[in-house]
């Protein structure tokens, strides 16, 4: 994909589109998207098998990874809509920012990213409401290391590291696009990402309204399941809840591509339509 040089300002109305763009890409060639992530949670898995390193190397590679879903979603997106046979499944398109050229400056970002994470992690860590303070040390050395990771990270907690990874995020949304596809610099890509994401935040913060219900409908689903099988087992609601996981993953990947395309397209022309 051609990209401009800098993003270009957009409706808040805009930030609607961007998840139907993804469901759309997703229904267009659901084959393609259920091989990636099949291919991604494989590589996940595998690296979560390794203690410490594997999770330092999911960080480091988390960037290449993400371009990689952008990089399908635009092959989708291209496909020819009238052609009977379905995109194939693409594997290489994962891994394209860890080939060539592109390979140590996505690693470099991805090394970036790794210290942002764990900064918050370290960050969050320090902020302890008092009542988990209160609460563990009133535990004692009775409390068992699982009790006191609990109330040690408690929904206070959790809320200030959702808080915390929204600069992330913003950062990261759209870097890997411009360091493989315009071949900015790390810091470069990073800044223009934070400033293209807060010049349009309205388009941002009605792209996450969108996710929130969504959200809400997928808890609904959730709960409607829960009420007809409440003897239902951990595996059996998390073999429930997979397909529906997966399927909301595709969605957002396909709606970083819309986003990419609404910001920085080098052209006028906006993501296809069947």
């Amino acid at each position: 994909m051609q990209l401009a040089n800098n993003p270009r300002p957009i409706t808040a109305a805009e930030g609607l589109r961007w998840l139907p763009e993804g469901i759309r890409l997703l229904r267009r060639r659901p084959l393609a998207w259920f091989t990636a992530l099949m291919v991604y949670w494989a590589v996940i898995s595998f690296l979560g098998l390794i203690p410490i390193a594997g999770m330092v190397i999911s960080l480091l590679i988390a960037p290449a990874l993400a371009l990689g879903f952008v990089a399908l979603a635009e092959a989708v997106d291209r496909a020819d809509p009238a052609a009977d046979m379905p995109l194939g499944p693409r594997v290489d398109l994962m891994f394209v920012g860890l080939r060539g050229e592109a390979r140590g400056p996505m690693l470099r970002l991805g090394l970036v990213y790794a210290v942002a994470i764990a900064l918050l992690v370290a960050l969050v860590g320090l902020v302890a409401s008092p009542e988990s303070t209160g609460a563990a040390e009133t535990a004692g050395s009775a409390a068992s290391p699982e009790s006191v990771g609990s109330l040690g990270f408690g929904t206070g907690q959790l809320l200030w590291g959702m808080a915390l990874y929204i600069p992330i995020l913003m950062a990261f949304w759209f870097s890997p696009q411009l360091v493989v596809w315009k071949g900015y610099g790390i810091g470069k890509a990073i800044f223009f990402s934070f400033f293209a994401v807060w010049l349009n935040r309205g388009a941002f913060l009605l792209y996450g309204a969108s996710w929130v219900g969504l959200g809400l409908i997928f808890a609904m689903i959730l709960g409607l399941i829960l009420s007809v099988f409440p003897a239902a087992t951990p595996g059996q609601l998390i073999l429930a809840v997979l397909p529906a996981s997966l399927l909301l993953m595709a969605v957002g990947h396909g709606s970083v591509y819309a986003s990419t395309v609404a910001l920085f397209a080098e052209t006028s022309a906006e993501v296809g339509g069947d």
